[in-house]
């Protein structure tokens, strides 16, 4: 009898691993006619590469799947160049994940699908006040309108907006470094970040967001960066003369002033041949 209990334990088991991972993606949309194409498309690396496909009918359509381990995917409109509708960032996970897609798109059913929505709704507010003070900048200079008030005041509120939306996608990555949404959004908005504090991002995060292979290929390029940022020691390069001569960079260099290096591709002229307003420059400096 304990060895038929343990035999059907077993079969339970196997069964209920067998059904793990399913996910169903149940949408509606009333910009997409009927008839009309969105493809489901799942990231893959550093591209994003197309799983299913779905037809809208009555406004509805759904999308059936396994993932065994949450992933980041966009709900692309076939027509995409003359949709009126943005892709649809989506994580692929386990469960009923449910899409609404419209002029303001909305995704619930999950809990990565949850935190994403809840954080979509506080940045499209920050988005929303960043663009309007970028577009009323753009008209008035423009225009020719824009005096040295208005544009102190356009930069002080844009500051305070990009600090804002700086300090909620800060706090999201960091609440979210052992889940796939946290590398999407800290690989999308590094811009928001200078190298020290993607630096610090990556330093606090879990194993599996720094094992990401996109996110060793930032780390490799923020430790480059090092070597040249502000108030770092130069590197000693060894150069050669106009005349062909051996030197270096130290020879040039003295304590306390700035020396102005001039980089060109083979093809062009050495210093020497340039125009003389531009040696002109070079001399003042």
């Amino acid at each position: 009898m304990k060895k038929r209990q343990l035999i059907w334990i077993g079969l339970i088991g196997v069964i209920m691993a067998s059904c793990g991972g399913k996910y169903k993606i149940t949408g509606k949309t009333n910009l997409i006619p009927d008839g009309e194409t969105i493809l489901l498309q799942k990231q893959n690396n550093e591209q994003f590469e197309i799983v299913d496909s779905a037809t809208v009918t009555n406004g509805s359509f759904s999308f059936k799947g396994e993932q065994k381990s949450p992933a980041i995917a966009i709900l692309v409109h076939l027509n995409d160049k003359q949709s009126q509708i943005p892709p649809q960032l989506i994580a692929l996970e386990e469960g009923d994940i449910y899409v609404t897609l419209d002029s303001v798109s909305h995704i619930s059913g999950t809990p990565l699908n949850d935190r994403l929505q809840m954080y979509e709704t506080k940045r499209r507010s920050y988005d929303t006040r960043i663009r309007n003070i970028t577009n009323r900048y753009l008209k008035d200079y423009l225009s020719g309108q824009l005096s040295d008030s208005t544009f102190v005041i356009l930069k002080k509120a844009f500051d305070k907006e990009q600090k804002g939306l700086e300090t909620l996608t800060r706090n999201y990555i960091l609440a979210n470094t052992d889940n796939v949404t946290s590398i999407y959004l800290f690989l999308q908005n590094s811009f928001l970040f200078s190298p020290e504090e993607q630096r610090e991002l990556i330093a606090h995060a879990a194993p599996s967001f720094k094992k990401n292979p996109a996110v060793k290929k930032v780390s490799h390029m923020l430790d480059r960066l090092k070597n040249v940022e502000p108030g770092m020691p130069y590197i000693d390069l060894p150069l050669q003369t106009i005349e062909g001569k051996e030197t270096s960079l130290s020879t040039y260099i003295d304590k306390g002033k700035y020396i102005l290096l001039d980089f060109w591709a083979s093809w062009c002229p050495p210093l020497s041949k340039t125009n003389s307003l531009f040696k002109t420059i070079i001399r003042t400096i």
